[in-house]
Formats: structure tokens, C-alpha cells, sequence
């Protein structure tokens, strides 16, 4: 097929194919690239907000629970001043922990297991603040006896339970991090791997498609040049085997040569032919 090609047509063809691989390999880097960003973005975005969000509950939570005993110590001690201190350090605890809630229910859950465990932990939350309601209720009505047992017993659980379910769920955004994390190793490797990959089969392209070319203009120059040293030296027999050219401008070029060599070599012969026939005519003429 290149034979059949002019030099601009296989520069064209030459050029063209580099540039489809230089389009198709920045196309391969950008999807790479993408990829690596969406998942910083994602990380960035909405797991660590999250991982703050369900950070600040659990604080909450043990604020609250500080807040608690603190109200139970006070009401036993008949302390009012202290209670209600306490009693404010308690709703401020719990205005924390439901504004962290609210936030970290309005970012996206980044699994199944996290959207189950985060409802849980309001499950197991709501629990802990009706029961610290009717704590409380107890400690107004002077009821100390319910008062210990519910700090003891129906409070300490539904706190732990709370307090398990806040890590678990921050345990399962870090699990999602490191996976995310990892993928982005992943996608960062296995595109050095192909961008290398890639970058040494256009190097190889290119010397090959600069040796075919090379090949397809030195040589029929070098026929050229070599035919033209014997026709200056007289030489008007031989005449470019146009095998060796293919048919683009230097095989025209050879073809030219070839017919300018026989109309030269024809030339030649008619003024030899010349020449004699007016020698001939000269002895004659001598002769009379």
C-alpha cells in the first residue's frame, strides 16, 4: 500500500496515526485522572465530614452521660444551683449530638451497612434520652430509688449500646476510606503502567514510521544520484530499474530520468549517424 502513496500522502498517514495515539493516550490519562479525583473527592467530601460528624455524636454522647451523673450526684447532694447547671450541660450535650445527627444524615451514606448502623444509633440514642427523661422526672419528683436504678441500669445500657453503634460507624467510614484509598493506588499504578506502556510503543512507532520513511526517500534518492554519476560519465545504456521506486513523486522523478536517458541516448545516436554521413559526404567530395 505505501508504494502506491506520494510522500505527502505518507507524511499525512504518518502524522495522523501519531496524533490518534497522542488523542487516545491523553483520553486514557484523563479517565485515570478522573477516576483518582473522584475518589479524593469523595473522601474529602463526604467521608470525612462524616468521620467528624459521627466523631461529635459520640463526644455528645459522653458529654451528656458526664452531664447526667453530674445531675444525679447534684440531686442527691440537694444541690438546685448545681442541678440546673448540670441539667443545661445535659440539653447543650444533646443539642450537639442532634445537630451532628442532622449533618451527618444529610451526606450521602457511603454504604448499606453505614445507612443500617447510623440507624441504629438514632434508634439507640432515642432510647437514651426517654430514658433520661423519665430520669429526670424521677429527680423531680424526689424518687432517688428510681433514679439510681435508672442510671444504673436503663441508662448505662442504652448509652453503651449508643456509644457501640457511634463506633462502629466510624469504623465503617474508615473502612470505606482505606478502600477508596486504595483504589486510588490502584487506579495510580495501573495508569503509570499503561501511560509507560503506552509512551515506549509511540517511541517505537515513531522510529519505525521515521525508518520506512527514511527508506521510501533515501534509497530511490541514492538510485538517482547513482544514475546520474554515469550518465555524466557517458554511461547511457543503463537505464533506473523503477522496481525499486515506489509510485509517488521520486518514482515520477525516475521515470522522468528513464525517458530523458533514451530521448539523450536516441540524440546521440542521430548525431553520430550525423556525423558519419557528413564524413562520408567530405571524402566524396575530396575524392572529385
Amino acid at each position: 500500500m505505501l508504494t502506491k502513496m506520494t510522500i505527502g500522502q505518507k507524511l499525512i498517514m504518518a502524522f495522523t496515526t501519531l496524533a490518534l495515539l497522542m488523542l487516545g493516550f491523553a483520553w486514557f490519562a484523563t479517565a485515570q485522572l478522573s477516576n483518582i479525583y473522584r475518589d479524593a473527592s469523595e473522601v474529602t467530601d463526604n467521608i470525612v465530614p462524616s468521620i467528624r460528624a459521627s466523631s461529635q455524636m459520640h463526644v455528645a454522647l459522653l458529654d451528656a452521660r458526664r452531664a447526667e451523673l453530674n445531675m444525679v450526684i447534684d440531686a442527691l447532694g440537694k444541690d438546685s444551683a448545681s442541678l440546673s447547671n448540670s441539667t443545661q450541660n445535659f440539653e447543650a450535650a444533646k443539642n450537639q449530638f442532634t445537630a451532628a445527627e442532622q449533618r451527618y444524615g444529610s451526606m450521602p451514606f457511603v454504604s448499606e451497612q453505614d445507612r443500617n448502623i447510623f440507624a441504629d444509633l438514632q434508634a439507640a440514642a432515642a432510647k437514651y434520652f426517654s430514658v433520661h427523661d423519665n430520669l429526670q422526672t424521677a429527680i423531680v419528683q424526689g424518687d432517688m430509688v428510681r433514679v439510681q436504678s435508672l442510671i444504673k441500669n436503663e441508662s448505662r445500657t442504652a448509652l453503651e449500646q449508643a456509644g457501640q453503634d457511634g463506633l462502629e460507624l466510624r469504623k465503617e467510614n474508615d473502612r470505606v476510606a482505606n478502600q477508596l484509598t486504595k483504589q486510588s493506588e490502584a487506579s495510580y499504578e495501573r495508569a503509570k503502567l499503561l501511560s509507560t506502556t503506552i509512551g515506549a510503543l509511540t517511541l517505537l512507532f515513531v522510529i519505525i514510521v521515521a525508518w520506512l520513511l527514511i527508506r521510501q526517500i533515501r534509497n530511490p534518492v541514492m538510485t538517482l544520484l547513482e544514475q546520474t554519476r554515469q550518465v555524466a560519465a557517458g554511461n547511457l545504456t543503463s537505464q533506473l530499474d523503477m522496481q525499486c521506486f515506489s509510485h509517488d513523486e521520486l518514482g515520477k522523478l525516475a521515470q522522468g530520468f528513464n525517458e530523458m536517458q533514451s530521448n539523450l541516448r536516441m540524440l546521440v545516436n542521430e548525431v553520430s549517424g550525423s556525423v558519419v554521413q557528413l564524413g562520408a559526404a567530405a571524402e566524396e567530395i575530396s575524392a572529385v
